[in-house]
């Protein structure tokens, strides 16, 4: 209808609001039910003491993935604080929270590392890579071991569990392919790159792609010199793995803090196993956190540790909001900048381009 004011809805409207209809939709359900009165009773002292280390640990992962980012970061010729590491790691928690398939997280690392760290994105690439690929590595064996070891568990909580155990590694499978495909052949991105760009030549777009491509292909030329160099020196990538694994426990041990907080006591074994098979299905979701699929997945799988008269449904609030939304509210303020960021040029022009050692 003429005269009638637009109304434009971008990607990250649309994926906070998803968050905050399932935050809703879980709080209305402990209300509808009356378990919400449980609240109070576990957040009462000394159980809360749980809550509070479960929040400290969380902390601790990100410091133990910036500290990984910096000792990545050491060989290549323009130096990285710690702080622009720790700085973009929360860029990297909030959007992978905000976004389907945690998507957005590594392409906005990049730019923090430009815009806070003073690296350019040929360098920057190969660092967020490497770390992402430290991370799937590290996690696909902690649920493959996951699963060996409490598949009795998993199989009497979930129906159809062959089918989600199948899809669930098949996307963890494609990722790893994929991000080893990326340091083994690294001018493939730069052949997939420039068909982007080949067909943004034929749209409106044509005049500023040519631009971009020229100063993101200088850049990619950087990206192949520094790329696959990690899984070329194996002392240091089995360190790396290592440290990878010690960040990851601190995220798989906070559900056992909630349980804790909670009065029940699961077996911690098989709760982190559990931990991890729920964050491998979460993963594949197409949900901004996997929001909705993992708040279930959590409810169905820890309701065998919760004996009958409490709330596991309390759990999976607590444990939403200290994993999850409480992340997007302390890594929100460090992305001040990002959301004009996107419709900047990829590359900007003063952005420094001097090639890294290629040494790791």
């Amino acid at each position: 209808m003429a005269g009638r004011p637009r109304i434009h809805v971008n990607s990250r409207s649309l994926s906070l609001g998803a968050v905050v209809l399932c935050a809703t939709i879980l709080v209305a359900y402990l209300f509808i039910t009356g378990e919400i009165r449980m609240l109070p009773q576990a957040l009462t002292w000394p159980r809360s003491a749980w809550i509070i280390l479960g929040v400290a640990l969380m902390f601790v992962g990100w410091l133990v993935e910036a500290y990984i980012l910096d000792v990545l970061a050491r060989p290549i010729e323009h130096p990285l604080a710690f702080g622009a590491a720790l700085r973009s790691t929360f860029v990297l928690v909030f959007f992978n929270n905000v976004t389907p398939f945690s998507s957005g997280g590594q392409a906005m690392q990049s730019w923090s590392l430009w815009r806070h760290g003073g690296l350019p994105f040929g360098e920057s690439i190969p660092l967020i890579l490497n770390k992402f690929l430290l991370y799937q590595l590290v996690l696909s064996g902690c649920c493959v071991a996951s699963v060996l070891y409490a598949w009795p568990l998993l199989d009497d909580a979930v129906v159809g569990i062959n089918w989600i155990v199948g899809l669930a590694f098949l996307v963890q499978l494609v990722i790893l392919a994929a991000l080893v495909g990326m340091m083994v052949r690294p001018r493939t991105v730069r052949h997939v790159v420039g068909l982007v760009f080949s067909a943004l030549k034929h749209t409106p777009l044509r005049e500023k792609s040519t631009a971009a491509s020229a100063r993101i292909t200088s850049e990619l030329v950087v990206y192949e010199k520094s790329a696959g160099t990690l899984i070329k020196n194996p002392r240091d990538f089995l360190k790396l793995l290592l440290l990878t694994f010690v960040q990851l426990q601190f995220v798989l041990i906070v559900p056992y803090c909630i349980c804790r907080a909670m009065g029940v006591t699961p077996p911690l074994l098989q709760c982190l196993a559990a931990t991890a098979f729920v964050i491998m299905v979460s993963a594949s979701i197409p949900t901004p956190g996997g929001a909705g699929g993992a708040e279930g997945m959590f409810a169905v799988i820890f309701s065998l540790f919760f004996p009958a008269g409490t709330s596991v449904a309390v759990a999976v609030l607590m444990w939403r909001v200290v994993t999850f939304y409480l992340p997007i509210l302390v890594c929100s303020p460090f992305c001040i900048g990002a959301s004009k960021a996107k419709t900047a040029d990829p590359v900007p022009e003063d952005a420094p381009t001097k090639a890294p050692s290629g040494k790791r």
